[in-house]
């Protein structure tokens, strides 16, 4: 099976990921603008320049990868996710747990105090390219307000994710349960022993909440080291992509 991958262009960092994907897939690494080629498609993120090259394959049932920043990832940047016809992986699989440990992947235990509901956004690009129709955030808001008198912290959008991630654990302090469409902020609120409740189908879903009646008497679920296990063995190093390991994985129905 080919592939081709599409780096938004003027990026370095997303050229490079396609390049070291093309690398281990035997694929190539093709600038958007020239237009869709057959098979498969990788992107590491999908912006204006690549989003009809994505739609394209999509619509028409072939394949395609999503890459983007790791599940978890203490420094950032030292791996990578990949999900092969989905934005993240989105059950639990065989997981790795030498490589959960290398990764310094910490679960602590269920909160059961708290006082305020962190919401997280994304951006509206996003959530469009995810085909949710509406105002995400305010729905949101006001359906947070009809089930619980509990404060809300709104964490709007920002593009930068490593700044937005710096913040995220003392937005945690103290709080009882994170909101989220499909943002990684709640694989940290499940690490951190902090209720979670998705609108989407992300990491996250296996261990959150779905619906809001429960918002104050969250379901906390069993099995979040073997989530956790799975979802570690799910991202990868850009050597392991050049070697050709995240090829082979993402094509072994077992492991995703």
């Amino acid at each position: 099976m080919s592939v081709t991958c599409y780096p938004t262009p003027g990026k370095a960092k997303a050229l490079m990921i396609c390049d070291a994907f093309a690398r281990g897939a035997s694929g190539a690494v093709r600038d958007p603008r020239h237009g869709a080629q057959p098979g498969a498609a990788f992107f590491y993120g999908v912006v204006d320049a690549t989003a009809r090259i994505f739609n394209t394959v999509r619509d028409e049932g072939r394949d395609w990868y999503y890459a983007d920043n790791a599940y978890f990832d203490r420094g950032r940047q030292a791996y990578f996710r990949v999900a092969k016809n989905a934005f993240q992986l989105s059950k639990i699989v065989p997981g790795d747990y030498k490589r959960l440990d290398r990764a310094g992947v910490k679960i602590k235990p269920w909160r059961t105090t708290g006082e305020h509901v962190v919401v997280c956004e994304q951006s509206a690009a996003f959530m469009r390219l995810c085909g949710y129709e509406g105002d995400w955030t305010s729905e949101v808001l006001a359906q947070l307000k009809q089930v619980t008198s509990r404060p809300v912290r709104l964490r709007a959008w920002n593009r930068d994710k490593g700044k937005m991630m710096a913040t995220l654990k003392a937005d945690l302090v103290g709080a009882w349960a994170l909101v989220t469409h499909m943002s990684a902020s709640a694989n940290e609120a499940l690490l951190a022993g902090v209720p979670v409740f998705v609108t989407g189908p992300c990491a996250a879903l296996p261990m959150s909440n779905t619906t809001w009646q429960h918002i104050d008497n969250p379901v906390l679920y069993e099995g979040r080291e073997e989530w956790a296990a799975g979802l570690v063995a799910n991202q990868w190093t850009l050597d392991e992509m050049k070697s050709g390991k995240c090829w082979r994985d993402l094509n072994d129905q077992r492991l995703v």
